[in-house]
C-alpha cells in the first residue's frame, strides 16, 4: 500500500477538486499529512480519504464547511445527531414552502389560461375564501381606493400573508341589476386563512355561485342572464363578487371579470341556464 498520495491523485480518487482540497487546508478543515519542504507538493494518506468522504456527505446534508470543521473537531456524535435533526426539520420546512410555491404557480397558470376564455354562465360550488378589503368611500377615485388597499396589504399586520394576484370587487346586487359598477369594497384574495384575525379580512362563504363574465371596466355590465336565473327568487342574493382575470400584462381596463353571485341556501337551481 502506498504511504502517500499526491493531491492530484486524491482529487481523481475522491471526486473532489484540487482547489477544494487546498481550501480545506486553508481553513484548517483537512490539512495534508505531508508537504514537501523542497517542492511544496501536498500529500495525503489513505486514512484521510475517510475524512474527505465525510466532508462530502455532510455538505450534501446542507452543512457549511465551518459547521463540518466544528463537528469533526468536537467528535461529539450526540451533537451531530442534534444537528442532523435540525437540518431535517429545515429541509421539511423548505419542502412545505416548495409545495406552496408549486400550488401558487398552478393557480396562476389556471388564472391566466382562464383569462383567455369567454366562459358561459354556469353554477360553481366554491370553497370558503378570505378577502383582504378596503371599503370604498362615496365619491372616492379608483386611484385612491387602490392605494388604500395596497397600504393595507403591506401593513405590518398583513404584509407576510400570501396573496393571489386578482383584484376583486364587492358589488351591490341592486346596482348590479341596473348595470351599475359601483363597488362597495375592493379586495385581494389570500391563499390561506390568516393566522390572526383582522378587521380588514372578510370571509367569503362556501356555497353555490351563479357565475357569468363581463368586462365591467370598459362597458356597462349586462345583468340579463342573472335576472333570468334569479327571476323566481323571493329574497335577493346577499353577495356579488366581480373577480378580475388579466388577459393582458400591459393593459388592464379591458380585462374580463367573472361575476359570482352567491345563491341563497335551500334554493333549487339547474346546472345550466
Amino acid at each position: 500500500m502506498k504511504k502517500f498520495y499526491a493531491i492530484g491523485e486524491v482529487s481523481k480518487i475522491m471526486g473532489v477538486s484540487v482547489q477544494a482540497l487546498r481550501y480545506y487546508a486553508k481553513i484548517n478543515l483537512l490539512e495534508p499529512e505531508y508537504i514537501s519542504p523542497r517542492t511544496g507538493y501536498r500529500y495525503y494518506t489513505y486514512e484521510q480519504f475517510h475524512f474527505i468522504d465525510r466532508i462530502k456527505y455532510l455538505q450534501k446534508f446542507g452543512f457549511s464547511l465551518d459547521e463540518i470543521r466544528t463537528i469533526l473537531l468536537r467528535n461529539d456524535i450526540d451533537k451531530l445527531v442534534t444537528m442532523l435533526d435540525q437540518k431535517k426539520e429545515d429541509f421539511q420546512k423548505q419542502i412545505e414552502q416548495l409545495h406552496d410555491t408549486i400550488d401558487m404557480i398552478t393557480w396562476y397558470h389556471d388564472y391566466f389560461i382562464r383569462s383567455q376564455k369567454e366562459n358561459k354562465s354556469h353554477i360553481s360550488h366554491l370553497p370558503k375564501r378570505y378577502l383582504v378589503v378596503a371599503k370604498i368611500k362615496e365619491g372616492e377615485t379608483k386611484e385612491s381606493y387602490h392605494i388604500r388597499l395596497h397600504k393595507i396589504k403591506n401593513s405590518n399586520e398583513l404584509k407576510n400573508e400570501v396573496y393571489k394576484r386578482q383584484f376583486s370587487l364587492i358589488l351591490s346586487y341592486s346596482d348590479f341589476l341596473e348595470g351599475k359598477n359601483n363597488p362597495t369594497h375592493i379586495g385581494m384574495f389570500l391563499n390561506n386563512k390568516p393566522e390572526t384575525a383582522s378587521k380588514h379580512v372578510i370571509e367569503i362563504p362556501e356555497g353555490d355561485y351563479f357565475c357569468m363574465t363581463s368586462h365591467i371596466l370598459c362597458e356597462q355590465c349586462n345583468p340579463y342572464e342573472a335576472k333570468v336565473y334569479f327571476r323566481h327568487l323571493h329574497c335577493k342574493p346577499k353577495l356579488v363578487l366581480a373577480n378580475e382575470y388579466e388577459n393582458s400584462l400591459c393593459e388592464y381596463t379591458r380585462c374580463p371579470y367573472e361575476i359570482q353571485i352567491l345563491i341563497p341556501p335551500g334554493i333549487e337551481h339547474p346546472l345550466t341556464i
